[in-house]
C-alpha cells in the first residue's frame, strides 16, 4: 500500500470521526434537554440520573482532553489546526476562536432571567437551610451527590398539594418572564435600554393575590404557618387569663366562706 492511499484513508477516517463527533454532539446537547425537563417527573430516580450525567460528563471531558492532547503533540509537525488561525482571526464572524475553541455567546445584561424550573427552584430554596442545620448540629458537611440525594428524597417525600403550590409559582413566573422577554425585545428593536432584571416597583394599593399566593412558596413560604401559629398562641393566652381571672374570682369567694366558719 502506497503512501499516499494511507494518508488518503487516514484522512477520511479523520473525517469521518470528526463528523461523527458533531453529530453526537448535537445529539447530546438535545438529549440533555430532555433530561433536564424529564428530572422532575416523581416518578423517575433523581439519584440514579445525577450520577449517570455526571459519569457521562466525565467521560466527555476525558475525550476532549485526549482529542486536545494528539493536536497539541502533533499538530505542529505536519502543520495542523483544528482552525486556521489566520482566517479566523480575520473573521469576525467565525464560530470559532484561533485555538479552536467555540467563542462564547455574549449574553446581554439587561436580558430577563428565565425563572428556575420547579426542582431547581425547591433545591435552592432547601439547599442552604440544609447545609445550615447539619453545621448547627456539629455533623459532618454533605458532597454535592450527597445533597442532591437529600434534596431528591425531600422533594419525594412532598405531598401533591404542596408540589402544586411550587408549580403554581413556576407557571407565574414563567408568565411574567414572557411579558418581560417580549417587552425586552421590542425595547432592543426601538434602541432602547431597559435593565428587565430589576424587580419591578410595587404599585401603591395594588397587591396581588396570585402574587401573595406565590410569595408564599418562594422566600415568604412560611407566612402563613406563622400568622397561624401566632394566633393560635394569642388564643391560648387569651384562654389561659380568662381561667386565671376564674380561678381568681372562685378563691375571692371562697375566702368570706371560710372566714363564717
Amino acid at each position: 500500500m502506497s503512501s499516499d492511499h494511507k494518508f488518503k484513508l487516514a484522512k477520511d477516517s479523520l473525517v469521518s470521526s470528526l463528523f461523527e463527533l458533531s453529530k453526537a454532539a448535537s445529539q447530546s446537547a438535545s438529549s440533555v434537554l430532555d433530561f433536564y425537563h424529564c428530572i422532575q417527573d416523581e416518578n423517575y430516580d433523581l439519584d440514579q440520573a445525577f450520577l449517570t450525567l455526571q459519569q457521562s460528563l466525565s467521560l466527555l471531558g476525558q475525550g476532549t482532553n485526549q482529542l486536545e492532547a494528539v493536536v497539541n503533540q502533533f499538530g505542529d509537525k505536519v502543520g495542523f489546526r483544528l482552525v486556521d488561525q489566520a482566517s479566523s482571526s480575520l473573521d469576525p464572524n467565525s464560530a470559532l476562536t484561533a485555538g479552536g475553541k467555540k467563542k462564547k455567546t455574549k449574553k446581554d445584561p439587561f436580558a430577563p432571567k428565565k425563572p428556575l424550573t420547579i426542582f431547581f427552584a425547591y433545591t435552592a430554596y432547601v439547599r442552604d437551610s440544609i447545609i445550615q442545620e447539619r453545621k448547627d448540629k456539629n455533623l459532618t458537611p454533605l458532597t454535592q451527590i450527597e445533597l442532591t440525594q437529600t434534596i431528591s428524597q425531600m422533594w419525594r417525600e412532598l405531598d401533591d398539594e404542596q408540589k402544586d403550590k411550587w408549580k403554581m409559582s413556576y407557571n407565574h413566573e414563567l408568565e411574567v418572564y414572557n411579558k418581560r422577554k417580549e417587552e425586552y425585545l421590542e425595547s432592543k428593536r426601538n434602541g432602547i435600554l431597559i435593565d428587565f432584571n430589576k424587580a419591578p416597583e410595587p404599585k401603591a394599593n395594588a397587591v396581588s393575590t396570585k402574587g401573595t399566593e406565590d410569595d408564599s412558596v418562594f422566600g415568604s413560604k412560611r407566612s402563613h404557618d406563622d400568622d397561624a401559629e401566632k394566633k393560635k398562641k394569642k388564643k391560648k393566652a387569651k384562654k389561659a387569663k380568662k381561667e386565671k381571672k376564674a380561678a381568681a374570682a372562685a378563691a375571692a369567694a371562697a375566702a368570706p366562706a371560710e372566714e363564717e366558719n
